[in-house]
């Protein structure tokens, strides 16, 4: 399934799909004028053959985003389609400037009324009869204005650290004001990478960070986390969320521009983007993305980014001027003297740009 803008060669499948959804579908000319509304825009689902499976409509007028129609095909229904044009439709309005969303629709239909509220959205109000025979029920999604996403992002990784001393090396670095964790660990079996994360979760307690593991979300859940972070070959995000619930961190690897958009519409928190400069890190790791795409792919999206690979003291400016919501520095940290000193020196320099 891939995600785009509705144009209005869309509208014959569109109209169709509105058929098999409603009692009281719009015409083919209804969607037609909506591409004559500045204020109005359209996402299509589209499955392997180019088939539209289904939609989003949405005005968006001044800082709030109305939603007019989401519909799938029932072939395709339960399958996450809706979920995802709302998701990516979301984003795109946050970042233009929308800061609520709000939709009306039948008291009866469950179905969608679960959709809506799995992605935040919360019931504030009703219309009587405002169908006829059915009353309307308001829901509404409001922007948040907090993200745990911020600054520098530790990455625990057991390429450069034994487990053991993690907890007490997580500790330190909180000392110095990080905020954010991950435990990276790939080389040990389960049995010592659970004991370690709860022994860094209670180490961590008393500093209200957020802690979260990579990969697995089954350990993140065993261990009281607060979240995982996931690759592009590890479980779906949408397994994860299902695991961990909708208040979990759930953050997402991508490394270039078709990976970021795909993930803009996966239910996640923050969308991580590398590498951005050359890394020793990893060597396996994918062709640079580079500061400029960092910029570009930034002003997409209103979730978090998070820029990994290659950054250094030297280059985290560029990074901050990018406009990066956090940033990930693995062996330029854990290979520096005194990793507690380089961290803070880090974190000045960010808070300073």
């Amino acid at each position: 399934m891939k995600l785009r803008p509705m144009v209005i060669s869309d509208v014959v499948m569109v109209h169709h799909i509105d058929q098999h959804s409603f009692p009281d579908p719009w015409k083919c000319a209804q969607h037609e004028e909506e591409f004559e509304r500045s204020w109005s825009y359209g996402l299509v689902a589209i499955n392997d053959d180019n088939h539209v499976i289904g939609y989003l409509r949405y005005w968006l007028v001044a800082d709030e985003m109305q939603i007019l129609n989401v519909a799938v095909d029932p072939a395709y229904r339960n399958k996450g389609v809706a979920a995802a044009l709302l998701r990516l439709g979301i984003d795109d309005a946050r970042c233009q400037g929308a800061t609520e969303t709000t939709l009306e629709m039948r008291r009866s239909n469950v179905a969608a009324r679960r959709c809506y509220e799995s992605l935040g959205f919360r019931m504030v109000g009703s219309r009587p009869n405002y169908y006829g025979d059915e009353d309307a029920i308001l829901l509404t999604l409001t922007r948040p204005t907090i993200s745990p996403i911020s600054g520098l992002y530790v990455i625990l990784d057991d390429s450069f650290l034994k487990l053991e001393v993690m907890p007490t090396t997580a500790a330190l670095l909180a000392d110095q004001g990080c905020r954010l964790f991950q435990l990276r660990c790939k080389k040990h079996p389960d049995r010592p990478v659970l004991d370690t994360l709860d022994h860094t979760r209670k180490a961590l307690e008393s500093y209200g960070v957020t802690l979260i593991v990579n990969d697995r979300p089954d350990l993140a859940k065993m261990a009281q986390l607060d979240g995982v972070h996931l690759g592009q070959t590890d479980v779906p995000p949408q397994v994860a969320r299902h695991t961990l619930g909708k208040t979990a961190v759930v953050g997402y690897s991508t490394h270039n521009p078709d990976q970021f958009h795909a993930g803009r519409a996966e239910p996640i928190d923050y969308l991580g983007l590398g590498p951005i400069f050359g890394t020793t890190t990893k060597t396996d790791a994918d062709p640079v993305v580079g500061v400029e795409t960092l910029a570009m792919l930034r002003r997409q999206t209103a979730l978090p980014v998070v820029a990994i690979g290659g950054i250094t003291e030297r280059n985290l400016p560029l990074i901050r001027n990018a406009g990066a919501d956090a940033f990930a520095v693995i062996s330029a940290l854990w290979k520096a003297p005194f990793p507690a000193d380089y961290a803070r020196r880090l974190l000045r320099q960010w808070e300073a740009a």
